[in-house]
């Protein structure tokens, strides 16, 4: 998880230490997601045009930490949210091929939706911001299905900015400015030649990703038709036909956990290098289950389990119970009691 921020005003940007309290404010709320490193650069585009872009950076991949934005002597910059590279930098892996000569931004982004020469094995989870200097051109998109944040601001009379962000401001005084997810559905461009004199917003075109559709954004065929009433269940002599996709399945589950908790950075003896959002359903120990398999057993694994008190059990005086001892609670206990079952190696922290 990175945090970015794109801050684009038609007035002249002061120093750093008189900036515009929302852009201070975004920053805040955005370098909580990516503790590693920070960075920024501000671009008088013309006289009337001035961009601020700043990223933060949570390091999962590669030998060293890879500050952001990425950026070349061309004056093209790069920022990127996303999983696509098993061992090194994403945003630098991108930012090499977007800038290659034969590229072009779409081209590239369709490549990694599905089998491609960058990594056969993810889609990509992202949000990327550049801006392509020889043609002065902004470019922004979220991943196809969503599942990076990115919020736009559109300029308004009262707050004529162009805003990106991951993170909406925390500081109250900022919260008034209104901000809408960006839509997965393409590639946004703004050709910031075109928005000098003008209203920035209304210069925002949508690029398609592909010239073909994509398996990942395609709707699925749908079941037509509901089965018989009384049709048999699956018995036990179908099982067998199953335990190679299971297999298989399990495989994939694992490896996905591996290629997320290898490169977590190591702490101290004794404390905890990883955490999993834990309510003791079927998900959370499915993955809990498999980074054991992959952090090292001297570093305890921290199941983080949200219960808010049930003020019908603290009102009922016979209650023998915890107030705390809701459902969420119940199953989250007795999933940690099989975990420390079949994983006695690991400390479990609950």
């Amino acid at each position: 998880m990175c945090g970015i921020v794109v801050y684009l005003s038609l007035d002249p940007l002061p120093p750093s230490s008189d900036a515009p309290p929302i852009l201070t404010a975004l920053q805040s709320s955005n370098a909580v997601r990516g503790p590693d490193a920070q960075g920024s650069l501000q671009t008088q585009l013309d006289s009337d045009l001035t961009l601020h872009a700043y990223a933060s950076v949570l390091h999962l991949r590669g030998s060293e930490v890879t500050p952001q934005p990425h950026r070349n002597e061309n004056g093209d910059w790069f920022c990127w949210n996303g999983e696509i590279s098993e061992f090194e930098n994403d945003g630098k892996l991108l930012f090499s091929k977007l800038t290659s000569p034969a590229s072009s931004i779409t081209s590239v982004m369709a490549s990694i939706e599905g089998p491609s020469p960058i990594h056969s094995r993810f889609l990509p989870l992202a949000t990327d911001l550049s801006l392509q200097k020889s043609s002065n051109t902004l470019y922004f998109a979220r991943d196809p299905i969503g599942r990076r944040s990115l919020l736009i601001h559109k300029p308004t009379a009262a707050q004529p900015e162009f805003i990106l962000t991951s993170a909406p401001p925390i500081e109250s005084a900022e919260t008034a400015y209104e901000f809408e997810e960006v839509e997965p559905d393409g590639i946004y461009a703004i050709n910031l030649n075109d928005v000098a004199a003008g209203n920035i917003g209304v210069h925002v075109e949508n690029l398609a990703r592909s010239d073909q559709p994509t398996t990942y954004t395609s709707i699925p065929t749908l079941n037509q038709s509901l089965p018989e009433p009384h049709a048999p269940l699956l018995t036990y002599p179908l099982v067998p036909h199953f335990v190679p996709i299971v297999t298989r399945f399990s495989e994939l589950l694992s490896e996905s956990v591996r290629l997320r908790a290898q490169n977590v950075p190591s702490t101290p003896p004794g404390q905890s290098r990883l955490a999993i959002l834990f309510s003791g359903g079927l998900d959370c120990s499915v993955l809990a289950y498999f980074a054991d398999k992959h952090v090292p057993k001297d570093s305890p694994i921290d199941l983080l389990n949200v219960a808010f008190q049930n003020p019908r059990t603290s009102s009922n005086s016979n209650a023998s119970s915890s107030t705390y001892s809701v459902p969420d609670r119940q199953t989250g206990l007795q999933q940690l009691a099989e975990l420390r079952r079949v994983c006695p190696e690991r400390v479990w922290n609950f």
